[in-house]
């Protein structure tokens, strides 16, 4: 029992530390997830047990799919194998109340797995039921998995399939707000900014900026400077969409002031979606519409090591002529 009880202190332990990773992107954060999952594996083979072997399973899984992206090594089983042995288990042991919910979580890194390798066709096996379970995902499952990365996956395969604009209103039918546990800052962000996203595709911009005026007066920057930083970013960007000029020009100075804090080389896509807004609120500026299609094209390319709430805002050709036009014939 004792190898059993660590095991679960580390999974709470390992997916509470992951939280930090995605927001920070931090080498150090992602080292130590290496090494608890080393050591995760070391206690799991202290003796033969299946609930071990699950336990194992739930951070190996998530690992190779949100941390250490790279490819199996000859000595890994197999990540599609190791989802099919745990699929065993747990049909294995049907009256096992933790193996029965349970199933949520490997649905969900099911839905991972698929997803990562983009074979979208059987994601969408998964998707339909794991999303009207999502609440109880969401609400129960913090100390197996991490379950915001299910929004950030529902948001990309909205913008993917064209259907951003469906998702406010499916959010009122489907999700409590009060349920959202402000003090896990890591999922409480997520939430915020999928909710956030989700009314501005449906150009309910007043929902929008609530959500985010609240996120970024609730939490502090000291830990996750970065993530605060986009988040009053995407405000800004809201507000500016909105035509609420007023509180764009209130936000601007100290959103240059925490670019310069933090350093632009460490904040490249904030740094880089700012001066795509200053360059479109600026009628004067030379040659606008080149360099707003200039900085569109550099956000295009950036690959964020950290979650990048900037990058889930669809920049389509639509969107490009509105930062293009006049701010006095803005609409």
């Amino acid at each position: 029992m004792l190898a059993l009880d660590k095991a679960e202190d580390m999974l709470a332990v390992y997916f509470k530390k992951y939280g930090d990773y995605l927001l920070t992107g931090s080498e150090t954060s992602q080292l130590e997830l290496t090494l608890m999952k080393k050591e995760m594996s070391n206690v799991s083979s202290l003796y033969q047990s299946h609930r071990l072997f699950v336990y194992n399973s739930c951070i190996h899984v998530f690992h190779r799919l949100f941390v250490d992206e790279v490819e199996e090594l000859d000595d890994e089983t197999p990540t599609e194998d190791l989802l099919q042995e745990n699929e065993k288990i747990l049909s294995s042991y049907r009256m096992d109340s933790i193996y029965f919910h349970m199933n949520t979580v490997f649905d969900f890194l099911w839905l991972s797995y698929y997803d990562h390798y983009k074979v979208y066709r059987k994601v969408e096996n998964y998707y339909n039921d794991l999303n009207l379970r999502s609440p109880q995902l969401l609400s129960n499952f913090h100390l197996f998995t991490f379950p915001s990365n299910f929004l950030i996956l529902k948001m990309k395969r909205a913008l993917r399939m064209n259907i951003e604009g469906e998702l406010h209103q499916q959010n009122i039918s489907l999700y409590d707000e009060k349920n959202v546990n402000k003090a896990d800052v890591p999922q409480y962000y997520i939430s915020v900014i999928y909710n956030a996203l989700s009314a501005y595709y449906d150009n309910d911009y007043k929902s929008a900026t609530k959500e985010l005026t609240i996120l970024v007066n609730d939490v502090s920057w000291k830990k996750y400077p970065n993530a605060m930083l986009e988040a009053r970013i995407l405000l800004v960007f809201i507000h500016y969409i909105a035509r609420d000029m007023e509180q764009v020009k209130l936000a601007s100075t100290s959103i240059q002031r925490q670019i310069r804090v933090i350093g632009r080389e460490y904040c490249q896509i904030a740094f880089t979606f700012n001066q795509l807004l200053k360059t479109a609120m600026n009628d004067l500026k030379r040659n606008k519409a080149d360099k707003v299609k200039e900085l569109v094209g550099l956000l295009n390319i950036m690959q964020p090591t950290h979650f990048s709430p900037l990058k889930l805002v669809k920049i389509d050709e639509k969107l490009v002529q509105r930062l293009i036009s006049s701010v006095a014939t803005f609409a």
